[in-house]
């Protein structure tokens, strides 16, 4: 059996794991017992391949665990066991397959973190919650939180604009979102009591509201835009941390911002014949196998949206390679194939080229079709 201490949760619960996964033994059950016993909780890791798993192992401990940790693309099977849970206090669910369970019922549960689908939707409805991490889309079906909730965070939803109702908003006292388009911050004057706001990687309307929240201390936007500039930000706070707002934000704004208290930044554009990509020799002796020169993208919010559908200014730089790769094979129809090879992060795109005039005639025609 292993016995992990890695994983600390940001929801008021932290300590030792037993790890079940498919290259550890299956504890036996006087080994799981002893461990749950002790204050450890259950983190459950599958692998790529979907597979059936069973939650009758937990049988033996059910009624004294303290925390479940679910990262798997399992096939989930006898979730009915987990309604016994009666000490558990933390509920992470990274997985979408399986039998719905009804934790709306879990009496010590404080705590959710993960995806919201058929499996997991009734943990909303659980009245002692005082902490939500959603990632992903909130379902329709499951658009009220029942609990007094302090701390609230979605993130990555692009299109589901709208929170869902609160029970008990003057409960809330942290609010973080981030890759939303459309969110109207309006919807947040509910929340009287609110303290901290961090709202990031999003498109947003009423930011004037942000001035009407009477017990706000801390408030942090990053990469967040908006036609109505920052005009309507509020100039004092306490610890405030500012990102990058679009459009850039007046140097009179900037003043009365700074004066309050704000640290700003603003990201520079990118300048030069290629922008917003640019073409860089790769310092030192290249990469092995001849990749000698790169194009780069720091700044997505510069692209156009394509089509209608797809907003390139909001893709992470994995996601735009494929949108790349297609440009190459345009090229391809009337020059010779371009061997490329992409190393992308999150908020940077990269792809490696093997010559310069690879890496030109490349961020050239993204630049043509992507950005004028």
């Amino acid at each position: 059996m292993a016995i992990r201490t890695s994983y600390t949760s940001e929801f008021g619960w932290q300590g030792q794991t037993v790890q079940l996964s498919r290259v550890d033994p299956v504890p036996s059950e006087g080994e799981l017992r002893a461990a749950v016993k002790a204050g450890a909780g259950v983190w459950l890791r599958g692998g790529e391949t979907r597979r059936d798993f069973s939650f009758k192992l937990l049988l033996p401990v059910i009624e004294e665990l303290p925390a479940l940790f679910v990262e798997s693309r399992d096939n989930m099977l006898d979730t009915e066991v987990l309604e016994g849970a009666a000490a558990l206090s933390m509920l992470r669910w990274h997985g979408r397959t399986g039998q719905p369970a009804d934790f709306s019922r879990l009496p010590a549960l404080r705590g959710f973190s993960g995806h919201l689908s058929r499996i997991t939707k009734s943990v909303l409805a659980n009245p002692g919650l005082t902490r939500v991490e959603i990632e992903g889309a909130i379902p329709a079906a499951v658009s009220r939180v029942a609990g007094p909730l302090e701390r609230f965070i979605h993130i990555g939803a692009r299109r589901a604009t709208t929170l869902p109702e609160f029970a008990s908003p003057d409960s809330l006292l942290e609010f973080l979102r981030s890759g939303v388009d459309g969110f109207d911050l309006n919807q947040l004057t509910q929340f009287s009591r609110l303290k901290r706001v961090d709202i990031s990687d999003a498109v947003v309307s009423g930011v004037a509201a942000l001035a009407s929240l009477p017990n706000l201390e801390r408030l942090r936007i990053q990469d967040v835009h908006s036609v109505e500039g920052g005009d309507g930000l509020p100039s004092k706070l306490d610890g405030f941390a500012f990102g990058l707002l679009r459009p850039p934000l007046s140097a009179a704004t900037i003043a009365r911002l700074s004066e309050g208290g704000w640290s700003i930044t603003q990201r520079e554009p990118t300048v030069g014949p290629y922008a917003p990509f640019t073409v860089e020799p790769i310092e030192g002796e290249g990469l092995l196998g001849g990749w000698n020169w790169a194009v780069y993208l720091e700044d997505f919010s510069a692209l156009k949206t394509a089509d209608g559908d797809d907003d390139f200014g909001r893709l992470t730089g994995p996601e735009l390679e494929p949108v790349i790769e297609r440009i190459i094979d345009d090229i391809a129809a009337t020059a010779p194939r371009i061997e490329v090879m992409f190393d992308s992060e999150g908020d940077l795109f990269a792809a490696y080229f093997r010559s310069e005039r690879d890496a030109i005639t490349v961020a050239e025609a993204a630049r043509v079709s992507l950005a004028e």
